[in-house]
């Protein structure tokens, strides 16, 4: 029988982050978690890697490797966007390190949800049934009034709008771009059932909207970590 062979990438602590560090050092203290300690890292690296995306974004348009976006027109009248004939690799570069940062942030968060999986044993087979089951199993706990909220939280939905929009879309079905900068919906059209039909509304420029979100996502795994390290003795 051949052995499977595992890619080993680094284990990632995010500075800043002392109650992700907290939960670290109570996984440790215990062997009664033995996936949980690659699942807490896995969240952290995710973390990490929506800023490594987003300091290389920065780096192009300080580079000004970016300024072809503002080729991208957009008509008001018929709300739609044109993309250039032709993308120097470059701009698509700078498409890529966009989606990753949105793909990532929203990703840390179900890695997150992952970890409550296996702490509280729900045996769910996706992060999706995550909050229904603690809603189940834990209603009392306040990580579960911690999930419930978060599907109220206008910087979540906005996160996941827009991650499935990259999904399904290129970039610019959903953005504009003038005067070097670019610019998503804004955050209150998040309750509207499409995100593309934004053109009479206020745009949200790139880096306001995506240091907000990176905020938000770590003040959440923050919340999330201190009552889980409260909790952990009593739970499991």
């Amino acid at each position: 029988m051949v052995e499977s062979k595992f890619i080993q990438r680094p284990w990632i602590e995010i500075k800043g982050m002392v109650n992700w560090r907290s939960m670290k050092d109570k996984i440790l203290s215990t062997k009664k978690y033995p996936k949980l300690l690659h699942q807490h890292y896995a969240t952290s690296t995710k973390f990490y890697n929506a800023k490594r995306h987003f300091k290389a974004l920065k780096e192009l348009v300080s580079n000004h490797i970016g300024k072809d976006l503002i080729t991208i027109e957009y008509d008001k009248k018929k709300w739609i966007s044109k993309i250039p004939a032709t993308l120097s690799e470059n701009n698509l570069q700078f498409y890529d390190e966009l989606e990753f940062i949105f793909y990532n942030l929203r990703s840390c968060i179900d890695a997150f949800l992952w970890e409550i999986n296996l702490i509280f044993k729900l045996e769910c087979s996706k992060a999706a049934h995550v909050r229904d089951a603690m809603n189940k199993k834990c209603k009392e706990n306040e990580i579960n009034n911690l999930l419930t909220n978060l599907q109220n939280e206008e910087w979540f939905i906005y996160l996941s709008q827009i991650r499935n929009k990259f999904t399904h879309r290129l970039l610019f079905e959903i953005a504009t771009a003038e005067d070097l900068k670019l610019y998503l919906p804004t955050m209150s059209l998040t309750k509207k059932p499409d995100l593309f039909f934004y053109g009479a509304e206020k745009e949200y420029e790139l880096f306001n909207c995506l240091n907000e979100l990176t905020k938000n996502v770590m003040g959440f795994l923050e919340k999330g970590y201190k009552i889980l390290v409260l909790d952990f003795p009593k739970i499991g």
